[in-house]
């Protein structure tokens, strides 16, 4: 399927820009196996959340048993530090850009404005009016899905209810990670992970 959307005549035909959403539980291999065979001018965005943040939500949706919390966030961590990486240390800064997914959302005018750079993409009508919803929501939907939500008080909520043995597990098997993306690390003391007035990422 990848490959069919890379086909030339396909792109001419269909569309000048091509944007693919991949997930490590979908794709195995990550950006290193997906990006090494491809000659187009392909520009990555690699949107990293907090490993605690992302597997305690993981959990609450059922996606795998708590129990198996030491495998997963162990190969979730070390695949997303594989391809930090990868792309740090073998791709030029202009095809590859990590950002946070916290740094995304607690200031994110500039940071569109900013991917849209990277990515030559022009600014438009509809994505400063698709900011502007995002920004102005305030809804407190206990849907996971809902993208019409207030945005700053959902990225942080995981704070106010997760388990610390969880984030002990995670901040074992994932500290490596942490420490690259500049993560502090909350070390059993519950004060700190509960005051949102001091910043994780």
């Amino acid at each position: 399927m990848i490959n069919s959307i890379f086909n030339q005549s396909f792109k001419t035909n269909t569309c000048n820009h091509i944007i693919i959403k991949e997930l490590h539980q979908r794709l195995p291999g990550g950006l290193i196996g997906f990006s090494a065979n491809l000659k187009d001018t392909v520009k990555f965005l690699h949107l990293i959340r907090d490993p605690r943040a992302a597997l305690n939500s993981m959990i609450n949706l059922s996606w795998f048993n708590s129990s198996n919390l030491p495998v997963v966030a162990s190969k979730l961590c070390q695949a997303t530090l594989k391809d930090y990486r990868f792309g740090q240390a073998y791709m030029k800064q202009s095809k590859y850009r990590m950002i946070k997914y916290e740094e995304l959302c607690t200031n994110l005018t500039h940071n569109v404005m900013a991917l849209l750079n990277f990515t030559h993409l022009k600014e438009n009508s509809q994505v400063n009016e698709l900011i502007t919803k995002i920004q102005q929501a305030k809804n407190e939907s206990s849907n996971p899905y809902d993208t019409q939500k207030n945005l700053i008080s959902h990225i942080f909520n995981w704070r106010k209810s997760i388990n610390m043995s969880v984030v002990n597990t995670i901040e074992s098997h994932c500290s490596e990670l942490l420490n690259n993306l500049g993560y502090k690390l909350v070390n059993g003391n519950l004060d700190f992970l509960r005051n949102l007035s001091i910043p994780l990422h």
